[in-house]
């Protein structure tokens, strides 16, 4: 015999439940909802170069009927129109609900994506593919891999400079915004210029930057470039040896080079790190274009000086430069660049041109003294009266 008070719990826990509303899935963690809806997370209209992966993720996240993620839900993306692709095709949501996917563009035009979840609604991601000019295409590609890296670089670079660390947790910040690379290809955030080598091709330059505020700076220094190729190319008398110059500019702390490819930190942001006595902003364009002739550094630290106060001055000849990153001549101890002014302080412009000709082929690495073939070479393209000093200082070039 079944005991009263026990044939009634269910019924006592069946009216608990609608006098509580509580047996419903409130109460529930997200992980026993099921999902009721997929929402779209990301930028949306996306912006992008047709043909090319937009620089900002899709971004999308499932949640229960009460908006809180449900995770591990399998999640399909597919373009519905537009041509393109979209990759992963299928994923499972992470912890929180949220799922990814990079989008490749079709061609010029809109284009039409979907995130499904069986059984929901789904988020539908729209795009516009712009058509840009050829120069910009590789940059504007592969716009959200340098963002990422500028930020990257920029981490590194506080505890170096904490009195600025505050300055570039902004700068972070804002290239972390959400859709920062779509807005940079929606609003035109590329300067273009060319400069017609000595070969007779033509160069193009494309400077791309992130923030509005930046765009007259880049353009400084697409003009700038523009005015330097010709002068280091008169300097070597060989043709700018890259198809094309692409600045990065203002994406990362620091530049590099090589290759027609320049880091150039912006000049704000350069000038608040830095002291007084700093290498010009312009000049650090000069060397980065130096570097797509010859690798070794102070090789390169010479050419940035010359091209910088030619341009500046007008003026090949030292006592009228502005600034030689101070040199005192003819100290026993110069090295580097210092050394090689000592020798174009003997030299003169024509027979120090004459010496970089002669060890340009030899391809001087960065980073190493130069070879012994190098400095031979350098030494016998010098007047016999000079070969023993310019022997004595180019053996001093150490990077």
């Amino acid at each position: 015999m079944i005991h009263p008070t026990l044939r009634a719990r269910p019924l006592l826990a069946a009216l608990a439940c609608g006098l509580l509303l509580s047996c419903s899935d409130d109460l529930l963690p997200p992980d026993r909802v099921g999902p009721a809806e997929v929402q779209l997370v990301s930028r949306d209209p996306h912006r992008g170069v047709a043909g090319q992966r937009l620089p900002d993720s899709v971004i999308v996240r499932v949640v229960d009927r009460h908006g809180r993620g449900v995770p591990s839900v399998l999640v399909r993306f597919s373009v519905t129109a537009g041509g393109g692709t979209i990759s992963p095709e299928v994923i499972n949501a992470d912890g929180e609900g949220y799922a990814s996917a990079m989008w490749t563009l079709g061609a010029q035009g809109e284009q039409a994506a979907a995130a499904l979840v069986e059984g929901v609604p789904a988020a539908r991601p729209s795009a516009r593919a712009i058509a840009v000019p050829p120069a910009a295409v590789p940059m504007l590609g592969m716009l959200g891999e340098r963002i990422r890296a500028a930020v990257a670089a920029m981490y590194d670079d506080i505890p170096r400079n904490p009195g600025i660390a505050s300055y570039i947790e902004g700068r972070i910040a804002t290239l972390r915004a959400p859709g920062l690379g779509g807005d940079v290809i929606e609003n035109g955030r590329f300067v273009e210029g060319s400069v017609t080598s000595r070969a007779g091709g033509v160069s193009p330059i494309t400077a791309v930057f992130p923030v509005e505020a930046m765009r007259a700076d880049a353009a400084h220094s697409v003009r700038y470039a523009e005015s330097a190729v010709p002068v280091l190319e008169a300097f070597l008398d060989t043709a700018f040896p890259t198809p094309a110059v692409r600045i990065w500019y203002g994406f990362r702390i620091g530049n590099s080079g090589g290759g027609g490819t320049i880091n150039a930190e912006d000049r704000a942001t350069y000038e608040a790190r830095t002291p007084a006595t700093r290498l010009p902003h312009d000049a650090m364009i000069v060397h980065e274009l130096g570097h797509s002739f010859v690798g070794s550094e102070s090789l390169t630290q010479f050419l940035e000086l010359y091209g910088y106060n030619l341009l500046r001055t007008g003026s090949p000849e030292l006592r009228d430069w502005t600034f030689t990153r101070g040199w005192v001549p003819g100290r026993e101890e110069n090295e580097g660049v210092h050394a090689l002014l000592d020798v174009y302080a003997l030299l003169g412009r024509d027979a120090m041109a004459s010496a970089y000709r002669a060890v340009l082929p030899l391809r001087p690495p960065y980073g190493q003294p130069l070879s012994a073939a190098a400095q031979q070479a350098f030494v016998d393209a010098a007047p016999a009266a000079a070969k023993a000093r310019v022997a004595a200082k180019v053996a001093k070039v150490l990077t």
